[in-house]
């Protein structure tokens, strides 16, 4: 299998930055409170999960199964998926990955499927092309069940 990815040495950063003539200037940020109660906040995700070509903001805020938090375009629809990770155990006492797809309408149903079915205690997950396919993939880390693993995107391949 072909790895779009690297880890370089420490090496070879540090010379990197020996070369480097001048620092750049810090960054300047302004805080905005967006809400004020939050009761959890373990994930934070951004993506245009309603299909409006603007980015939205999504919170995984007093879910007790839910931790770990994504949007991508996983299936080309033209708009952001979710992709969810569990640590606790849900109502059938499972953990894994799910990924739900927003409905049609406004206020319609979010369809659920199944990405990882109770090998994953999902501690964090994270999303990018790894194998420059095109197509997202996921990186999900479960501390309770010691394991890192990837998720190779498949959609729309010939088995």
């Amino acid at each position: 299998m072909k790895r779009s990815f690297t880890i370089l040495p420490w090496f070879v950063l540090g010379v990197a930055n020996c070369l480097r003539a001048a620092e750049p200037p810090l960054p300047k940020f302004e805080a905005q409170t967006i809400d004020g109660r939050v009761a959890i906040g373990y994930g934070v995700a951004i993506g245009d999960v309603d299909g409006r070509g603007k980015p939205d903001i999504l919170l995984a805020d007093d879910l007790s199964e839910g931790h770990g938090l994504a949007c991508a375009d996983f299936l080309g629809l033209g708009s952001d998926q979710v992709v969810v990770g569990w640590r606790n155990p849900n109502a059938q006492k499972k953990v894994g990955i799910r990924l739900y797809v927003p409905p049609d309408l406004p206020g319609g149903p979010w369809k659920a499927h199944v990405i990882d079915d109770n090998t994953m205690a999902c501690e964090d997950l994270k999303v990018a092309d790894l194998d420059g396919d095109g197509r997202p993939d996921i990186v999900a880390s479960g501390r309770s069940t010691h394991n890192l693993v990837i998720y190779w995107n498949r959609t729309g391949m010939k088995k």
